[in-house]
């Protein structure tokens, strides 16, 4: 049925199609006075459609609306109205009459529809996603049973019912219902629904940490509590879940493998899994020795392992399944040092760490099949016994034992005499030490063999002897060297001790001041030369004695300053820092740029630096904990400019074990009698010294270094003795003895 008609008096009813039939005429030529209130009666229903018309009367020009109806009341008041979307069974249809000129409501009334049949009708009232189910409610006969699939229930007396359905897909589900006779099971009707399960699209990215030993992070958007899946070649690698706004990050190391990888990312909700999303990664190369060759043989001692890898990853030396060095790979090149080898067979593994957390590794085996070192006598080979020593210098004594054997020296007491070294493969050591004064030392060297062997050689007898005469001349620099005008040029030389050095152009005009030759006779003059001028400098050494020498210095010409390029001078890469301990990192670069230093990502890690006129530059940083930093030095000239360094690979080291010595004073400076004398000098940190005579007595207590190793002891010394002072230094129960012998009043 298509609609309601009146026209000249006449009600019509439209079927559709053909001729409107004619169901009763309208009165409007009076019988009654015009109604004021508001009637309302079922004209006709049309069960199948559920639609009914209703007529009435109200005030003429009333506004009748409610149940979708929405007509005016004619002259003599009278009204129809179609009504739609009725239920089966009873519908109760409430209406209004309204002023079309103040829209008051006039009068109202309601009436009572009945649809009749076998129909039904259906709709989503709520969906639940997390479950794949839905609720579907509707309209059929009343009584009926209505259907879905497993899912069934009864139409209550007015025909409403509600079903819960499950079983949904993610997407657009198409739900069909039935209602059948309750006594017969005969189907009654259908109706479709469509249910969209409306899941949240998948998306997934992936990145690399800072730091190689981070995995790396995938991360994207889900369905809020849907299950995440990261999948790689060799089956899963990680699980999350996706948190309430749909978002979702996890770790995953590295696949053990090089190159480009392939991972899948899915989702799963409602026990459903989404279509994968592709994700790659390249973890770049693996690690690889290129040196020494599997199966070679070796000499043994400090061996080099070198190879190639990823530039910034951290690799680990192993021998033998042992951890005995670390590194990093730098500009795709990496060389690990084995220390201490004997001549068995070494099984040497590198593990590269690289970009997150990949681990892959290369072997090799050196002297397969060996068994060991061969052992030989513990001797002194330099100096001999009648060489003797020159006070204030050092002395080196070289010699041969079994490999990699342990040579600890010591006087004919046992006093330690600075630690002990370690013979190479070959059996080669050496130790050196300052002895001062004009003591007889009575050394004894003990060799400890690998194989726990113990041999001694007495060294007695070893005397002081007259430093050599010195003679005069510039040692540095070179005539041809030149000089960079307004720069300082120091020359160096030497001359017999306590002599006196002028310095003056081939005329006798001085250069500046006079200096003198220490009592080793090393010398040294400073002066700025500038301009293009040849020098012929005139150095003379007048002697304690009163000889006069020179040196004719002729031809020292000007030299362009060189180019500085833009580089890193210090520290190296393999270096390393001491976390918590200021690292100062200096360069070249032209004069006047400025330094910017940032991580590989942008991040700045200081303020910026200039370089001077020199072209010289510095920034320091205090580095904390154990990462490996990867540095990005850029520079900005005056003229625009930009050039970088990359300096990758920057890890914390331990720090340095300070050697127990006596910085300050020498024993050639002396005392002055009745004046306190600080001694001062370097050890292991927090290590106990005590100061002694070197017959054991007290000379004043003990003092304690600090955290950097520094110490100091002061005392009062008079009269005209010469000490003989033992500084003994006690670490972690190892005692280590210092001789500080002939320190005399002063001249």
């Amino acid at each position: 049925m298509t609609g309601v008609v009146a026209y000249n008096r006449e009600l019509f009813i439209g079927m559709g199609t053909g001729t409107p039939i004619k169901f009763l005429e309208l009165d409007d030529t009076g019988g009654g006075s015009v109604p004021s209130d508001m009637t309302a009666s079922v004209f006709y229903v049309m069960h199948d459609s559920r639609k009914a018309i209703v007529t009435g009367t109200a005030k003429p020009g009333a506004a009748i609306r409610g149940q979708g109806v929405d007509v005016v009341a004619d002259a003599n008041g009278k009204w129809s109205a179609q009504v739609s979307d009725l239920k089966y069974g009873a519908n109760t249809v409430s209406l209004a009459s309204y002023d079309p000129s103040t829209g008051a409501k006039i009068a109202s009334t309601e009436v009572t529809v009945t649809i009749t049949g076998n129909g039904m009708v259906a709709s989503v009232f709520q969906v639940l996603p997390e479950s794949g189910r839905a609720i579907i409610g509707g309209n059929a006969k009343a009584g009926a049973e209505v259907k879905s699939g497993s899912a069934h229930t009864t139409a209550s007396g007015n025909g409403d019912w509600t079903l819960e359905v499950s079983g949904l897909k993610m997407g657009s589900n198409k739900v069909t219902l039935t209602s059948h006779d309750a006594k017969t099971g005969t189907q009654l009707s259908s109706a479709d629904v469509t249910v969209d399960l409306d899941v949240a699209p998948l998306t997934a990215a992936a990145t690399f940490g800072e730091t190689v030993t981070e995995g790396a992070t995938f991360a994207g958007v889900a369905q809020p509590g849907a299950t995440v899946t990261i999948t790689g070649p060799e089956g899963v690698r990680a699980t999350t879940v996706a948190d309430g706004s749909g978002r979702y990050s996890v770790r995953v190391d590295g696949p053990g493998k090089p190159g480009q990888i392939d991972f899948t990312v899915t989702q799963t909700f409602s026990g459903q899994t989404s279509a994968p999303v592709s994700v790659s990664l390249d973890y770049g190369r693996a690690v690889a020795i290129e040196g020494p060759a599997d199966g070679s043989d070796v000499a043994g001692g400090d061996l080099d392992v070198h190879g190639a890898g990823l530039t910034g990853s951290t690799v680990r030396l192993l021998d033998n399944g042992e951890p005995v060095a670390t590194g990093t790979v730098t500009n795709g090149q990496y060389t690990l040092t084995a220390s201490g080898l004997d001549r068995a067979e070494h099984v040497l593994t590198v593990e590269q760490t690289g970009r997150g957390n990949n681990v892959t590794t290369a072997t090799v085996t050196v002297n397969p099949g060996k068994t060991g070192s061969v052992e030989q006598p513990l001797e002194v080979t330099s100096p001999r016994i009648e060489d003797g020593y020159v006070s204030g210098e050092a002395t080196t004594f070289t010699g041969k034992a079994s490999a990699n054997s342990t040579i600890t020296v010591t006087n004919k007491w046992g006093t330690s005499l600075g630690g002990h070294v370690t013979a190479d493969a070959d059996g080669n050591w050496s130790f050196t030490r300052v002895m001062t004064g004009t003591s007889t030392y009575n050394i004894l060297f003990t060799e400890v063999t690998t194989s726990g062997m113990s041999n001694t050689v007495e060294f007695f007898g070893f005397a002081a002897k007259p430093a050599a005469v010195k003679t005069f001349q510039v040692t540095s620099p070179r005539v041809s060297d030149g000089y960079v005008s307004g720069e300082k040029t120091t020359f160096t030389g030497k001359a017999s001790a306590g002599s006196t050095i002028t310095v003056t152009n081939k005329w006798g005009t001085s250069l500046g001041g006079d200096v003198k030759a220490n009592a080793k006779g090393d010398w040294s003059f400073t002066r700025v030369m500038s301009g293009t001028s040849t020098y012929n400098i005139v150095f003379t050494e007048k002697t304690i004695t009163g000889a006069t020498n020179t040196v004719d210095f002729f031809g020292f010409a000007a030299k362009p300053a060189t180019v500085k390029t833009f580089q890193v001078t210090s520290p190296q890469v393999s270096d390393g820092y001491v976390s918590g301990e200021k690292t100062t990192f200096t360069g070249k670069a032209s004069a006047g740029s400025t330094i910017t230093i940032t991580n590989k990502w942008g991040t700045s890690l200081g303020r910026d630096v200039k370089a001077n006129a020199k072209g010289d530059w510095s920034f320091t940083r205090v580095m904390t904990g154990t990462s490996t930093y990867n540095i990005l030095f850029a520079e900005k000239t005056i003229t625009g400019a930009t050039n970088t360094v990359e300096f990758f690979g920057f890890a914390a080291k331990p720090a340095t074990m300070k050697p127990f010595q006596v910085t300050s004073p020498q024993v050639s400076d002396g005392y002055v009698s009745g004046k306190a004398t600080t001694f001062t000098g370097k050890s292991a940190p927090h290590a106990t010294i005590s100061v002694t005579n070197k017959w054991g007595t007290s000379l004043g207590g003990d003092v304690k270094a600090d955290a950097k190793g520094d110490w100091s002891f002061t005392r009062v010394m008079t009269g005209t003795s010469t000490y003989n002072i033992v500084f003994t230094e006690t670490h972690n129960g190892t005692e280590t003895a210092l001789e500080f012998f002939g320190f005399a009043p002063q001249k």
